[in-house]
């Protein structure tokens, strides 16, 4: 019984650390592999990854256009369609372009 404690404790430590690793996801790096994938044709692979990246870090806007160009490559207009939309929806720019219309209207001359 002691035997099977101590194999539980050490497969649930490294499956712990394991864990750990996954969620810690450095984007720029993880865009540079989706970006070679892509271009090596391996699409799926490179849309699983740029997803993973998309859900930890959703306002990476190169990693999401890059995704809908991706989508675009496999015909898939529809889900590249809805990653442009999203991007025009979240886009920091977006969100300044009526303040930077209202500030130019309030100008003085």
């Amino acid at each position: 019984m002691l035997r099977i404690s101590k194999i539980l404790i050490l497969y649930l430590s490294f499956s712990y650390s394991g864990m750990a690793q996954t969620n810690s996801v450095d984007p720029d790096s993880a865009f540079a592999e989706a970006r070679k994938f892509a271009f090596d044709g391996k699409r799926k692979e490179s849309i699983l990854l740029l997803k993973t990246v998309l859900a930890k870090y959703p306002n990476y806007d190169d990693v999401r256009l890059f995704l809908a160009s991706v989508y675009s490559w496999d015909e898939k207009y529809k889900s590249a369609k809805d990653e442009e939309g999203t991007f025009v929806k979240t886009s920091f720019f977006n969100k300044l372009a009526p303040k930077a219309d209202t500030l130019y209207h309030l100008r003085v001359f």
